[in-house]
């Protein structure tokens, strides 16, 4: 019983979490905030958590298995499933690209995943052979052509989040493809 309320009171967190992060910038957001929102009191958040960055790291990493297997369901990189995920929780993300600490979080954690799934062997010692785990295998820097892809990814996503560019889904799919 006691493991169904830890994580009950986790899933409260989070849902506060993300409905105020939608709702104005990370650094607005204070321990108090996401406190009264998931109606518990300050010292149960520190049970779990010792601040808002490790939440959001915690969310960022959610966002990120979310994606990966997606990403392992279908062997590569399925782009439409991702821009309706990213469509679906787009004030997150619209509040992760306008904060520049936060972009630079996502950056960091998600070009060290496409690091490691780049030089990744399977249970029979194969490695990934989709041309994005090539490309980056056979970079000179890997380290920074991951960080690139990702940035350049990003900029895009984060231009078609702000509706400055009339795209739709399927128009934008197609756009990042011709990129990758």
């Amino acid at each position: 019983m006691a493991n169904f309320t830890k994580n009950r009171t986790k899933k409260l967190i989070i849902e506060a979490f993300l409905e105020l992060i939608s709702e104005k910038n990370f650094s607005s957001i204070s321990i108090n905030d996401i406190c009264e929102r998931s109606m518990i009191h300050r010292s149960t958040f520190y049970r779990h958590y010792t601040d808002k960055y490790e939440l959001f790291n915690l969310v960022v990493l959610q966002i990120n298995q979310t994606l990966i297997e997606q990403y392992e369901k279908n062997s590569e990189l399925n782009i439409e499933a991702l821009i309706n995920f990213i469509d679906e929780n787009r004030p997150l993300f619209l509040s992760i690209m306008n904060s520049e600490e936060l972009h630079h979080q996502i950056v960091k954690t998600t070009s060290q995943i496409m690091m490691r799934d780049a030089f990744l062997q399977d249970r029979h010692g194969y490695v990934m052979n989709d041309t994005l785990a090539i490309s980056i295998r056979t970079a000179v820097y890997p380290e920074m052509k991951s960080t690139f892809i990702v940035n350049g990814f990003l900029g895009i996503i984060k231009i078609w989040l702000a509706q400055e560019t009339p795209y739709t889904k399927e128009e934008l799919s197609k756009l990042l493809h011709s990129f990758l």
